[in-house]
């Protein structure tokens, strides 16, 4: 079955790679360390009520990182293309080297890894909105967004991990 990373250049694979690491690593630092805030980003994905979002937005006005957080906010709209393309193209490296099951499912989760894509994007959307007026839809939105994307991740991750150990 052909993936997207048959349409790349075989000599322009490991740029590719070298590049996603790099801007997913770098983005990862910036976000974290750069922007960081107290109580983390992901709790505000996470909070489900509009009551728990207006207690961290809360929090961080007080705490003065209410910029950082927003920054934050908006350095993930440029993290999302790198580490889910990273995580596909991993995927379908995978496949490239796998054959039966192995190959399918590495197919499967690549795609997935962009699925987990739009919904971190949904997320942040929704993320909008809840910055401005928390409401339930928003808040509840985000929440099951982020907790689907997670889940994807997770199992790609676990995936790429399992085909390291199992042949």
């Amino acid at each position: 079955m052909t993936t997207p990373l048959d349409l790349v250049p075989p000599s322009a694979v490991r740029p590719m790679f070298i590049v996603l690491i790099a801007g997913t690593l770098i983005l990862i630092g910036v976000m974290r360390f750069v922007y960081g805030t107290e109580p983390r980003v992901t709790a505000l994905q996470t909070a489900r009520t509009p009551g728990n979002a207006t207690k961290i937005i809360n929090t961080w006005t007080k705490g003065g990182v209410l910029h950082k957080a927003r920054m934050n906010m908006c350095w993930d709209y440029l993290f999302i293309p790198f580490y889910s393309t990273l995580a596909a193209m991993t995927c379908f490296a995978i496949s490239r080297n796998r054959a039966g099951g192995w190959s399918e499912a590495a197919i499967v989760l690549g795609w997935c890894s962009w699925l987990a894509a739009a919904c971190d994007l949904v997320e942040d959307l929704a993320l909008e909105f809840v910055w401005r007026q928390p409401g339930p839809f928003a808040t509840g939105i985000a929440a099951a967004c982020s907790y689907t994307k997670s889940g994807l991740l997770i199992a790609v991750i676990l995936f790429a991990i399992a085909s390291l150990f199992f042949r």
